[in-house]
């Protein structure tokens, strides 16, 4: 029987915690990852934005947050409240779903692997081709920040990955940041 990704995500973020556990900056993830890779003989591919590191295997992703700008732009712990809530609300085949595993001091959040946009597909345009109004409507009352590396794509239809900037409200980011396009 095959284990799931879930299972297997967590048997790697045990190996892998060794090599990752004292990191703080991007550049030593992908140090430790790169070594990671030559002991373990894997092709792990490390990805970062303001917030987070992402650990990519074949099938699944390990986020792990990192710096200062979690308070201000959200980290894993948000999009897991993001996706209780869109998953209440019914949307939750828009996104990718996440869950939390605690690896000794450490929590690492799993998703699948989807496949990023691309050259394959039309990218942005092709995504919110498939998004309808009411999804469109939802996605742009609560969230932000999404653009097409924030996208991927599985079994032919759009699907959310980072969805960390979750605002709850619309009205509330314009409020909060609003200074920044005055």
């Amino acid at each position: 029987m095959k284990s799931s990704y879930v299972v297997r995500a967590r048997r790697f973020a045990n190996d892998l915690y060794p090599f990752v556990k004292d990191c703080k900056t991007v550049d030593e993830y992908a140090l430790a990852v790169e070594k990671y890779n030559s002991v373990k003989h894997r092709a792990v591919k490390v990805f970062s934005g303001a917030t987070r590191v992402v650990f990519v295997t074949s099938d699944y992703a390990l986020k792990v947050d990192y710096g200062k700008k979690v308070d201000i732009f959200g980290g894993c712990e948000n999009e897991c409240r993001a996706y209780a809530k869109v998953y209440r609300d019914g949307f939750a085949y828009l996104f990718a779903r996440i869950s939390p595993v605690m690896v000794n001091e450490r929590v690492f959040y799993i998703m699948p692997r989807v496949e990023r946009i691309g050259a394959k597909y039309n990218g942005w345009d092709e995504a919110w081709e498939k998004v309808n109004n009411e999804e469109s409507d939802y996605l742009d009352s609560n969230f932000c920040d999404l653009h097409y590396e924030n996208y991927g794509w599985k079994n032919g239809k759009p699907i959310i990955v980072d969805y960390a900037f979750f605002i709850g409200n619309g009205e509330n980011w314009r409020k909060h940041f609003s200074h920044m396009w005055s």
